[in-house]
This record gives structure tokens, sequence and C-alpha cells, in this order.
């Protein structure tokens, strides 16, 4: 799919079939829950270790230059608190590829707490990924990034 922007419930459903095919690739079966409570795909290993990823994906804003996705924190509540939980930030780039970060949930819940912590925002926080060049990429706000690498959870295809 080599669109440009893609509207944001196309741009979820796409990026969850392309990253169940990474997981299909690295010897996982995805399967998608029927209901919606906050998980996007459940994995399989084959030694039978089960993975939850919840998924967000977004085109790059032209007004910023920046991925910015939202997190609630009562998304954050809500989803399973294992170290096999991950949040996936599905990053769709221009000639229609996607450029995934698989942050483990606990990490994410840091950020958040320190976030929170830093900003008067409540009820949402943006999580935003801004990309220096092809394939690297760092948290913004600058503070945020100088604690929080985001490279180190970014998935080369």
């Amino acid at each position: 799919m080599h669109k440009k922007y893609l509207s944001k419930r196309i741009l979820d459903s796409y990026s969850e079939i392309m990253f169940s095919k990474l997981l299909i690739k690295k010897n996982q079966s995805p399967f998608f829950p029927f209901q919606d409570k906050g998980i996007d795909i459940v994995s399989i290993d084959n030694s039978n270790n089960t993975t939850f990823y919840q998924l967000k994906a977004r085109n790059l804003s032209v007004r910023n230059g920046l991925f910015r996705f939202k997190v609630k924190s009562s998304d954050l509540e809500k989803f399973p608190d294992t170290k096999n939980s991950y949040w996936v930030f599905c990053c769709y780039l221009e000639n229609g590829d996607f450029d995934f970060f698989v942050v483990p949930f606990n990490v994410l819940k840091k950020w958040h707490k320190r976030y929170t912590e830093m900003t008067k925002e409540t009820s949402y926080k943006f999580f935003r990924i801004k990309p220096l060049s092809e394939k690297v990429y760092r948290l913004a706000p600058e503070w945020l990034a100088k604690e929080f690498d985001i490279q180190k959870y970014h998935i080369n295809i």
C-alpha cells in the first residue's frame, strides 16, 4: 500500500497485518482477539509462550515532523502487566513501509510516569517519535530522549 497518508482506521488495520507478518517471520503465531479489550495481537511462540501487543499507528505529522501517538492512562491500566507485554508504535513511512518500535510495557509505564511528573497533561499523553534520518529516531521532547532511547526498540525490516 503506497499511499502517502491513510485514514486512521485503515492505517491501524494495515499496521496490524504488517506486524503480524513480521511475527510469523519470527516463528510466532499471531491471533487477533474478537473483542477490543486493549490487546490488538496475541502471539504464541514454538515454546507456547504468550505475548501481548497493543499497536498504535500514525503518519508523519506535516505540521511538526513527528509521529504522535496518543497514550491514555485508562489504556495503560487495562493492559496486561506481564514481562511479555509490549506496545508497538508503528510509524507509516512515505514509501508505504512501517518502522516498528516494540516497547516493553514496563518501559512505557516508566515513560508515562516521568512524562506525568514533568507536564500538566493528565488524561492522555503523546508519545512522540522524531525521525532524524533514515532508520534513526529519538523521542521528543529532547529531555525525554535523554532518558529513554527509542532507537533500541526499533525493528529493522
